[in-house]
């Protein structure tokens, strides 16, 4: 029978027929190694063009009574100059997450949130989100 035991937060395993050079027998550093070798999706992340006054200037159009000339407006993310996510807030504190695309040559703010967004916000603009429900 075939028996792993914990002793010192590694696993021993008691069958004589299971030696250390086995294939199946693998240290940390060969997982590591082929975890790192696994190609993942990547989506480009392209921080150009769009600028905080960009954004600024699209929550204007978007709410015309409030005044964002003192908003905190962070750009975390740009996508091939169509698509731009952040943060804007107050500068005394709080805010929101925001999500901007680039339609006609202007910059429109289609979602700002404190939670996660719905899906369909995004797929008008087939905006590259990676969480919503």
């Amino acid at each position: 029978m075939l028996f792993n035991k914990i002793q010192d937060k590694k696993i021993t395993v008691d069958d004589p027929a299971i030696t250390v050079d086995d294939p199946i027998v693998k240290d940390d550093k060969d997982v590591v190694e082929e975890m790192a070798e696994e190609p993942e999706e990547v989506v480009e992340v392209i921080e150009e063009d769009v600028s905080i006054e960009d954004i600024r200037a699209a929550f204007t159009v978007k709410y015309p009574d409030h005044d964002y000339a003192d908003a905190v407006i962070t750009i975390e993310k740009s996508y091939d100059n169509k698509f731009a996510e952040g943060m804007i807030g107050a500068p005394e504190g709080g805010g929101a997450h925001y999500w901007a695309a680039l339609t006609d040559d202007v910059w429109t703010i289609i979602h700002e949130a404190q939670d996660t967004p719905p899906c369909s916000v995004f797929e008008p603009y087939d905006f590259p989100v990676t969480t919503c429900y």
